[in-house]
């Protein structure tokens, strides 16, 4: 139990984004697997049912808080959240499942670190080939590339974080190594 955090990561403002990973819940219980800054800027949740939410702001009307099951404990499930202004959109295995449109929120505000779960509303689970881009991208794109490692990621333009999960011990931490 607990997370990792990419640092620095939304020093600016970006009005389209992708943010994708691959997740094998351990565990699935309200609020945990939480993704992003919190409420008022961007955050993705898991529920008990499998269920999640995620979105701009806790209000109606400002995030998705369905309760179909798209997550099972001990199943690899591929992820993504895009955003392209006003619209924010989310994909499971490459397929668009749910979306939510809000005029009062446009992109990602400059929020700084992109948090993977906490102390207190954790990440109990597996995660794998985390990737953030600058674009957002296409069904077809998540669809295709889910299962494909990104073989060169400083070849790839919009690419703004990629993480295989490999660890390593520094002074007796486990770090993760950038790609």
């Amino acid at each position: 139990k607990g997370g990792f955090y990419i640092p620095r990561l939304f020093l600016r403002a970006y009005s389209q984004a992708t943010i994708e990973w691959w997740m094998k819940p351990i565990t699935l219980e309200n609020w945990n697997q939480q993704v992003g800054s919190g409420w008022g800027r961007f955050l993705f949740h898991a529920k008990s049912n499998g269920g999640v939410s995620f979105g701009w702001n806790s209000k109606t009307g400002q995030r998705y808080d369905g309760n179909n099951s798209f997550l099972s404990v001990g199943k690899w499930t591929h992820l993504a959240i895009t955003v392209n202004q006003h619209e924010m959109i989310f994909y499971v295995n490459g397929m668009k499942k749910a979306s939510v449109t809000c005029k009062d929120f446009s992109g990602f505000s400059a929020f700084g670190d992109l948090d993977f779960g906490d102390n207190y509303y954790y990440m109990n689970a597996v995660v794998d080939e985390v990737r953030v881009w600058s674009t957002c991208r296409t069904a077809a794109d998540l669809y295709r590339n889910k299962d494909i490692e990104i073989a060169n990621p400083s070849a790839q333009q919009d690419l703004m974080a990629y993480f295989k999960m490999d660890t390593f011990k520094e002074d007796g931490v486990v770090k993760l190594r950038d790609c």
